[in-house]
């Protein structure tokens, strides 16, 4: 492992290309540092690629251990599923030997650091976006009229009286459920893993 002082040069390098705090970044890596030696790792993994080895009935049903994809790799500890969701890619498509090049590849520190930067972004953009729908969702359910004919007050305001809505429309009814269909899809995706 580098130094600090060179540890200290990757995390600057790596949150100006990803646009972030690179207090935000060393944070990150301060408290995800450490965890099992990388034996351990490569051993848990190791086992685990075994186990999983089977046809797909097999590896849903009689398997005791988790998906290797799920093993952490790195001075910064990261699963390799999430870096490789990080790197744009299926963990599900990855043969084993690609998942063993990914860990050793999170074992250096650049790569490491590079990769944490990476994730972090994504999850920024998709907790924002997450966000700016919903907003919008609220704006249609405030924008959205009570009354199906008051519209018409807003173009002659000399109309005394509207006509009355019976209440048979369904754009209260629609609004909502656009709204919840929002909330529901927010809810997806900033907890999806």
């Amino acid at each position: 492992m580098p130094s600090a002082a060179g540890d200290k040069i990757f995390i600057k390098t790596a949150a100006a290309r990803y646009k972030m705090p690179p207090e935000l970044l060393a944070g990150v890596c301060w408290i995800e540092v450490g965890g099992d030696p990388n034996f351990i790792d490569r051993v848990a993994f190791e086992v685990r690629s075994f186990d999983w080895s089977g046809p797909d009935w097999v590896d849903r049903n009689l398997t005791i251990t988790n998906n290797p994809v799920k093993t952490s790799f790195g001075p910064v500890s990261i699963q390799l599923r999430t870096a490789a969701q990080a790197m744009r890619l299926n963990p599900s498509e990855m043969s084993t030997a690609q998942l063993r090049s990914l860990a050793s590849c999170l074992q250096k520190d650049v790569f490491n650091i590079e990769i944490v930067a990476r994730h972090l972004q994504m999850k920024t953009i998709v907790r924002l976006s997450s966000h700016v729908l919903f907003a919008f969702g609220l704006f249609v359910f405030i924008a959205t009229p009570s009354n199906k004919y008051s519209w018409m007050k807003d173009m002659d305001p000399l109309i005394a009286t509207l006509p009355v809505d019976d209440g048979s429309g369904s754009r209260t009814i629609f609004t909502l459920l656009l709204l919840t269909a929002i909330v529901v899809t927010q809810m997806g995706i900033v907890f999806y893993r």
